[in-house]
């Protein structure tokens, strides 16, 4: 066997155990919808990425205990996607900017399940809006259609909201996301009696609700 050959055999078993790292690690940051959560707002947060917030704090964000938080903090911590540091009682958290994965985190929160968790979260107390999705290329590549990478997000709003509050709602998702998010905005009855085919279209097409009518 040359000498060649066990220098290539040698990188291959590096790679492999590099892979295997980052897929045990992705598993451990990905495992609930809460760590999801809380990953989005620490590196898609703005305020959160650059000042850092207490563990009461991302609880009362996220709408959950504090206990669930201080927990999946810890496993942050330990994956190295997170810091945190001790104010008297607290615990400050802060991504991990220089962690092993941290570099293409942000990225990957964008391009996945970042969008889904910050419209989710401006839309949580919206009474005026009935349904809310996700529609477009963004919707599409999700759905696994090939493609090019969404440029934008596509965001129908179908209720009384107004077009004011409508462009408000999306410029502030835009601006944690990182990600222009346009709206479409709809009332209910111009939504069911659409007769441009627009709405046909959307729903024949892959979407994401984001929020629907009560059953």
């Amino acid at each position: 066997m040359g000498a060649g050959f066990r220098l290539a055999a040698r990188h291959l078993r590096l790679i492999l155990h590099f892979l295997k790292a980052i897929l045990q690690s992705m598993q451990t940051l990905f495992r609930s919808e809460v760590l999801q959560q809380l990953l989005t707002l620490l590196y898609l947060d703005h305020e959160i990425s650059t000042s850092g917030a207490t563990v009461r704090q991302l609880a009362r964000r996220i709408g959950t205990s504090e206990a669930t938080i201080s927990r999946d903090v810890s496993r942050l911590v330990r994956a190295g996607a997170a810091t945190e540091e001790r104010a008297g009682n607290q615990r400050i958290v802060r991504p991990a900017p220089d962690g092993p994965l941290a570099f293409h985190l942000a990225g990957l929160l964008r391009a996945t399940v970042g969008p889904e968790v910050i419209l989710r979260r401006h839309l949580a107390d919206r009474t005026d809006i009935e349904r809310a999705a996700i529609f477009g290329s963004y919707a599409a590549r999700a759905a696994g259609e090939p493609g090019p990478p969404p440029g934008d997000i596509d965001l129908l709003l179908i209720g009384d909201i107004s077009f004011d509050d409508g462009y408000d709602l999306a410029h502030a998702a835009s601006r944690e996301l990182g990600m222009e998010v346009n709206p479409v905005i709809r009332t209910i009855e111009e939504w069911e009696n659409d007769d441009t085919g627009f709405a046909a279209e959307v729903e024949k097409r892959p979407t994401i609700e984001l929020k629907s009518p009560p059953a």
